[in-house]
């Protein structure tokens, strides 16, 4: 497509001024670039089969739109739990509500807003590490790098987040209590969730 301008109306015949069209190209660029990485995310993450998510390719995503995040491992974050509760990290649940209900990892506070979580954060020490999980961590890496960008520090995504820490077996609680499921969020993400571990009637 090819930039031009032409002149709509004659202000000698008229009285009026020149309109001058701008160029369409930024515009066609722009949605095309939209476009081109709608499509290199999908391909990206639904890699291999049709419906098809690999681990490697959602942790891709993760470092690419978020490189500024810290990412803490499951097996890091056990070994804070289980020290004295100076060190302990400040867990926060970023999922819906519902999906908090079915389980969630113990001690976690669920707030899904920015609102909610800086609502959680004022009776918070400043130094405490602040630790944000979703189902597989593209949710909470993103109320991660808002959180940063407010000025909070010592802020983690937990990498794998929920489905991650149950498929190696560590545990879950609910309304006070041991469970083993998690929710899938749909059918399509919780193919990263170990089939014995799926809420089956939430799909």
């Amino acid at each position: 497509m090819f930039a031009w301008k032409s002149k709509m109306w004659d202000k000698r015949i008229s009285g009026f001024p020149p309109v001058q069209l701008r160029p369409a190209w930024p515009l066609v660029a722009t949605i095309g670039f939209l476009i081109g990485q709608a499509w290199i995310t999908d391909r990206m993450v639904y890699s291999g089969t049709k419906d098809s998510i690999t681990w490697s390719a959602v942790f891709t995503w993760i470092q690419r739109d978020w490189p500024e995040v810290p990412q803490m491992s499951t097996s890091e974050l056990a070994e804070r739990m289980a020290a004295s509760n100076e060190g302990a990290p400040l867990l926060i649940d970023v999922r819906l509500r519902e999906e908090y209900e079915v389980s969630h990892l113990p001690g976690a506070i669920w707030a899904e807003s920015p609102s909610q979580i800086a609502s959680v954060l004022r009776g918070a020490s400043d130094r405490q590490p602040v630790v944000l999980y979703c189902s597989v961590g593209v949710r909470s890496s993103k109320a991660a790098a808002q959180l940063m960008r407010s000025g909070r520090t010592n802020v983690f995504n937990l990498q794998g987040s929920i489905f991650e820490w149950a498929n190696e077996g560590r545990p879950l609680t609910a309304n006070g209590r041991a469970v083993h499921v998690v929710h899938p969020y749909n059918e399509r993400w919780g193919v990263l969730l170990n089939p014995q571990l799926r809420a089956h009637d939430l799909k």
